[in-house]
């Protein structure tokens, strides 16, 4: 088992990474020299802040807890960030353990405090949109106008030199994947019904 995982992680760093890392570079390069201004620079950073450890989504799941008609919903919005985040940022990213941008880009300049962790992939993204994802299902079109604060959040990571472009795109796809089963196992063993999910009708939604 060692083994595998020791030849899993070797063969991503020599090879994914190499493939990717000239462009994941130029890319934050560009945002830096040409998307950077004094405008969005405060604005950028303040979505980063927001999404460390989630806290945003975590503000947002207890609002929906207080009430009884979305409470479901954000019961499992913390159960599926708490889920994937131990496989994103407790599993992967220990077995890739990938430099963040700043730390291999002489010329990048980090604009908020240096995080703790390795940069593949991003958490601020996986948790963002396995809380959009759960809260789609749960809300509906409501629900889905939460996205835009993932897409927002996942972009403030590279544009303020934390993340690449490709562990934020990792990082979405984890949190959306992980949301997803989620879901359906919750689903499919009777944890959530017909009725948790809104908009539904009250009266013949057996149809």
């Amino acid at each position: 088992m060692i083994v595998v995982i020791v030849t899993q992680n070797i063969i991503l760093e020599l090879y994914m990474f190499d493939f990717i890392q000239p462009f994941d570079t130029q890319v934050m390069l560009f945002f830096q020299n040409v998307l950077r201004t004094s405008f969005l620079n405060p604005i950028m950073v303040f979505l980063s802040y927001i999404g460390y450890v989630s806290t945003i989504w975590i503000i947002i799941s207890i609002v929906l807890i207080i009430r009884k008609e979305t409470r479901k919903a954000g019961i499992f919005t913390l159960a599926t960030m708490l889920i994937c985040y131990a496989f994103n940022d407790l599993i992967i990213k220990g077995l890739i353990d990938r430099a963040r941008p700043y730390e291999t880009i002489p010329a990048l300049t980090l604009l908020t405090f240096v995080p703790g962790s390795s940069s593949f992939p991003s958490g601020h993204a996986c948790s963002s949109f396995a809380a959009s994802l759960i809260l789609t299902k749960f809300l509906g079109k409501k629900g889905a106008l939460f996205y835009i604060l993932a897409v927002l959040i996942a972009i403030s990571r590279i544009y303020v030199g934390a993340h690449y472009l490709s562990d934020v795109v990792v990082g979405s796809i984890v949190g959306t994947t992980g949301a997803f089963i989620v879901f359906l196992l919750a689903r499919n063993i009777g944890l959530i019904t017909p009725d948790d999910l809104l908009p539904h009708s009250t009266k013949n939604h057996g149809r």
